[in-house]
């Protein structure tokens, strides 16, 4: 079989041990290894949920054989950190990210901060259980830019909004982050409107916060202090 024929047999059937010798022999017939890596992190990324230990072994398979630049690197990094999300496993999503912030300073590619980071900033407050961590402090510096504020995601601007929340209540007490508590609740509500978000309705893009649920139950906590404050 051709290689786009094994990949689409390993995504709509499953993953076998079978064809992934034979995936293995398609790539050396595919030329560059950029190329390569990108069918491992884009072919595991589409596979089952029931292959999921499968497709963090197609990912590291890239990432040992054929990974070399910035892209290579970050690519199957975040597909990896995606995978784990799948499973609502926070800590391995949490060590690819940081994988990834570790290959972007070796590779000078701090023009991609923004963006890590507050993928960073996520995956902390929900490894820490909503804390303040000497890390996210690190993170949030590092997404502070009028990017990561206004980011063209609504899940950007709330998971960078929440990280300030969570740094206020530790250094301001709770009298000191009201504003920032409405601010949370204004961008998961959506009445915070953003000059990006009628671009992306044009498009048909849901442009959603992703709260997931332990960011809102977090949120809920909060609610009777905040109000009683």
């Amino acid at each position: 079989m051709k290689l786009a024929e094994v990949e689409e047999k390993m995504m709509t059937e499953g993953f076998s041990e079978e064809l992934f010798l034979q995936f293995q022999e398609g790539l050396k017939r595919v030329r560059g290894n950029y190329n390569k890596c990108q069918h491992c992190y884009l072919t595991a990324y589409g596979l089952k949920s029931k292959d999921f230990e499968a497709a963090i072994r197609m990912i590291r398979y890239g990432l040992d054989n054929f990974a070399e630049i910035w892209n290579d690197f970050s690519r199957s990094y975040e597909n990896l950190a995606r995978i784990y999300l799948r499973q609502d496993n926070y800590r391995e999503a949490r060590v690819c990210y940081l994988a990834q912030l570790e290959k972007m300073l070796a590779f000078g590619e701090n023009r991609y901060a923004d963006a890590l980071a507050v993928n960073l900033i996520f995956s902390e407050l929900h490894c820490e259980g909503f804390t303040c961590t000497d890390n996210l402090r690190r993170f949030h510096a590092l997404a502070k830019s009028d990017l990561a504020k206004t980011g063209f995601m609504r899940r950007d601007r709330f998971y960078f909004a929440l990280a300030e929340l969570v740094i206020a209540l530790q250094d301001q007490g709770v009298d000191g982050a009201q504003s920032a508590y409405r601010y949370v609740l204004c961008i998961l509500k959506g009445v915070e409107p953003n000059s990006n978000d009628e671009i992306l309705q044009r498009h048909r893009y849901l442009n959603d916060a992703y709260a997931t649920g332990a960011s809102l139950r977090y949120l809920d906590s909060l609610g009777p202090v905040m109000k009683g404050a």
